[in-house]
């Protein structure tokens, strides 16, 4: 029998989703909330995420800890920036295209996320 991997294991009193491809639970503290996301590898927004949403890119901003894997992203504008864990990183929200401003990935206008490996984010 092989033990169990901790960071996989339900997390109580969390919501679980699993949506095109992702994982995710949710958990709210406070006044906000905590998601725990896992990308399976090969995930890519432009293909997993766009029948769904119905938009090339991921037009949110995220802020969170890569535990584990690999996360590449990829702006419109062709700026790439990649993760590894263990990685605090922050990517930024969509704008409109005229307030994109240097080779900087902040303010970039939405991101296509591909994952090379099983990743998890918090």
């Amino acid at each position: 029998m092989s033990p169990i991997d901790e960071l996989l294991a339900p997390i109580p009193g969390a919501e679980h989703r699993d949506l095109n491809g992702v994982s995710l639970d949710i958990a709210k503290i406070g006044a906000g909330r905590v998601k725990r996301v896992i990308y399976a590898p090969g995930f890519r927004w432009s293909t997993h995420m766009k029948p769904k949403t119905g938009t090339d890119l991921c037009m949110h901003a995220h802020v969170g800890f890569i535990v584990r894997g690999k996360v590449g992203v990829r702006y419109s504008d062709g700026c790439v920036k990649e993760f590894t864990a263990p990685a605090a990183v922050e990517i930024a929200s969509a704008l409109p295209a005229n307030t994109s401003t240097g080779p900087n990935f902040l303010g970039k206008c939405g991101t296509d996320i591909l994952v090379r490996h099983r990743s998890m984010f918090f």
